[in-house]
């Protein structure tokens, strides 16, 4: 674009005229009825505010410049005709006794300030939003019934991939890991399953096309957690399940809840007449992240394949319109997100007063995201079965004690089944660390890429995935990638809506896209087969989810690599300490694995918390300053600062380990006072902080609260 050079102005030229580019033609003033009477000052609406003609303003007396307007009316004179006359001579003494008569007030006749409506509440917003919801799922079942349009279901086009249930060269690492089953009855359980023939022979009550449909999906040796989980939900027992990522625990819940539900629920696609009514699913899985409750529903949809089950999905950012349109027609199994689901049932569209199976997949994660309240309130407040009248099970690869004692609230005498070391990794996952330095990540990054693209896609159809701590990062790495033909990137992260985040989602899984670069979204739950490689280009900042991280490849006894860069930057770790921590216990037992000296050192003498801390230094800051005390005699003059500071972290001849002198003489006197008045003033400090992060706290407790039950529809 050529920017043309304006001429300059004459000398005394007006530098407003009309002849500048920028206020060639004059602006009218906004349209508004409201404004359209004249008021006291001889505005009215549909007037020039240009101030381009002076001659212009006197003739009509309505202009900014014009005479008889609001500043000569104020000021007392002015010459203009009309009110603003009347205003002179009412009062000479210009903006002390501007004392105008009510009926003259310029604003005594707006409409929009007399008749301004009061701003609707969060409470009736929601009430206008739910009757919304109502009228178009209740318009939607007018239509099917005028139509005579019977509930379909969605499963007969499910795909069966050809590697569906593939057991990796690595399944028989399986075998060797301990599960531990406990619980009132524990021991009373049948013996565990060996084959999915065995399940088949064993339990009469495993439906016939539920049989066959294993078996499109080859499953035929149950992994760890199935042989013990099936077993436990066949048996009409409430579950809690912790085993490692990419073992199998979709299907360790999905097998035993259809066989229940088909051996006691009619199935809604069978009805003969259109539904009416309030969707009254009878099995709720509840899962934290859509990407996670998009692969459930996929799964769930090849497990109910050939069966007249209606399977149906609720999660934020896909259209409502689109999903009351389905789920007004029925459903027997809801995969859902809480925060939406909770939004339609209270709105009264779709009801749990006959859900008789409740799952809770990363069951830790939704309760450590805030939404345990709201799972609360479905569980407790909306008429849903109790605990006793219905079969809850919960499933994750990590589960805290604190989580775990919160989940048992939910459950009924329940089976705790623990796979393997609670929170451990995958056994069938190599990993792999690097100390970089901040500056140098990218470039070894790239340099990471191409050396799988050379060596470690056997195939060539294997996919690497890329783990940073924010979308921003994310956003910046797969441009950078992209823009330089490393490899074809996408990205995964929150700032993409859902349709391009399902896009991409489905390139990486068809392999169109090798790198997807991605935050903790893609971190729990998702199943991507031919994920050869893990990179963590920034270690998270909580140890749980690393497990999660890293469970992405090596799945059902398929080999993995996870690469994750430990930070550097001018010889400080960069990394959180607790993560550093755990990273060896993580390491321990991992297939061609070697912790790395540097590590151990670093981890033996860790103190410095998360604000880092310097390489070749391991104290804490925090505990050098602690040694510091004021002197004892402040008046003293040849006092020196050195004295004042006792702490090994400056040496006995007055320079710190920089280099620098100490100051003596004179100033060391001074250094002692300052330093009893700032001890003093800290001290105040702390306690007034104290207080007040105090009531911060309890005023920011109070606004997460309110922002939980605000968001939650948009979840």
């Amino acid at each position: 674009m050529t920017w043309e050079t304006q001429a300059e102005p004459a000398a005394g030229a007006d530098p407003w005229d009309k002849n500048d580019p920028w206020q060639k033609d004059s602006q009218p003033a906004l349209q508004d009825a409201a404004w359209s009477a004249t008021d006291g000052n001889g505005y009215q609406s549909g007037q020039t505010w240009d101030y381009s003609s002076k001659g212009q303003g006197e003739e009509q007396g309505d202009s900014w410049g014009g005479n008889g307007g609001w500043w000569e009316d104020a000021q007392g004179g002015g010459g203009g005709a009309g009110d603003g006359a009347a205003a002179n001579d009412d009062g000479q003494n210009g903006w002390g006794n501007w004392n105008k008569s009510k009926s003259a007030d310029a604003w005594a006749s707006n409409s929009w300030q007399t008749n301004q409506q009061p701003a609707e509440t969060a409470e009736d917003m929601n009430k206008r939003r739910h009757e919304t919801y109502r009228r178009e799922y209740y318009d939607c079942q007018q239509w099917y019934k005028e139509q005579g349009i019977t509930p379909d279901t969605h499963n007969s086009k499910c795909k069966f991939s050809d590697e569906s249930g593939l057991r990796g060269e690595d399944f028989g690492l399986y075998n060797s890991v301990e599960v531990k089953v406990t619980g009132d009855g524990a021991e009373s359980l049948p013996k565990h399953l060996d084959t999915f023939e065995d399940l088949f022979a064993r339990f009469d009550n495993i439906p016939k096309q539920l049989e066959e449909n294993l078996k499109l999906l080859k499953f035929e040796f149950p992994t760890p957690v199935q042989k013990f989980a099936v077993i436990a939900g066949l048996a009409g027992r409430d579950v809690m399940c912790c085993a490692q990522t990419g073992s199998g625990k979709t299907a360790a819940y999905l097998i035993p809840m259809l066989a229940s539900m088909m051996k006691n629920h009619r199935a809604t696609g069978a009805l003969k007449e259109p539904f009416e009514g309030p969707c009254e699913p009878d099995t709720l899985i509840l899962a934290p992240t859509r990407e996670l409750a998009l692969q459930i529903y996929d799964d769930a949809l090849r497990f109910c394949y050939g069966t007249e089950y209606r399977v149906i999905r609720v999660y934020g950012q896909e259209k409502r319109e689109n999903q009351i349109r389905d789920f007004c027609k029925g459903a027997d199994i809801c995969v859902a997100t809480p925060g939406r689901f909770a939004d339609f049932v209270e709105a009264e569209i779709i009801s749990v007063k006959k859900t008789y199976c409740l799952v809770l997949d990363e069951a830790d994660r939704m309760m450590d995201l805030g939404f345990e309240e709201t799972i609360r309130e479905l569980v407790e407040k909306r008429g849903m079965p109790t605990n006793t009248e219905r079969q809850t099970m919960m499933f994750s690869a990590t589960f805290p004690a604190v989580i775990q004692q919160t989940a048992e609230n939910y459950l009924h005498n329940h089976l705790f089944v623990r796979v393997g070391r609670l929170g451990s990794p995958a056994a069938t996952v190599t990993q792999v660390l690097y100390k970089v330095d901040k500056k140098e990540k990218l470039d070894k990054l790239v340099e990471v890429i191409d050396s799988w693209m050379r060596n470690s896609r056997e195939t060539g159809q294997e996919r690497m995935l890329v783990f940073t701590n924010s979308k921003n990062q994310t956003k910046a790495l797969d441009e950078y990638l992209w823009d330089k033909e490393v490899a074809k990137t996408g990205a995964l992260h929150g700032d993409l809506d859902q349709p391009k985040r399902e896009s991409n989602l489905e390139l990486f899984r068809e392999g169109k896209i090798q790198v997807m670069l991605a935050t903790d979204v893609a971190a729990r739950g998702l199943d991507i087969s031919k994920v050869s490689h893990v990179v963590n280009y920034d270690l998270p900042k909580e140890p749980p989810i690393y497990v999660h991280r890293i469970g992405r490849t090596g799945r059902i006894g398929h080999r993995g690599t996870a690469l994750s860069f430990v930070t550097m930057e001018e010889g400080w770790w960069m990394d959180n300490e607790e993560m550093l921590r755990e990273l060896p216990t993580f390491m321990e037992g991992a297939p061609n694995t070697v912790v790395p000296d540097w590590l151990l050192e670093k981890c033996q003498t860790l103190t410095a918390g998360e604000w880092a801390s310097k390489e070749e230094d391991t104290k804490d800051a925090r505990e050098a300053w602690s040694k510091w005390q004021p002197p004892t005699d402040a008046g003293d003059g040849n006092q020196t600062s050195q004295e004042a500071w006792k702490d090994d972290v400056w040496d006995q001849n007055g320079t710190d380990q920089s280099g620098h002198q100490a100051n003596e003489g004179g100033h060391g006197g001074q250094d002692a006072q300052y330093g009893e008045s700032w001890a003093q003033q800290d001290a105040q400090n702390g306690e007034s902080w104290g207080q007040q992060d105090a009531q911060t706290g309890e005023s920011w407790g109070q606004q997460d609260a309110q922002n939980a039950e605000s968001w939650g529809p948009y979840m």
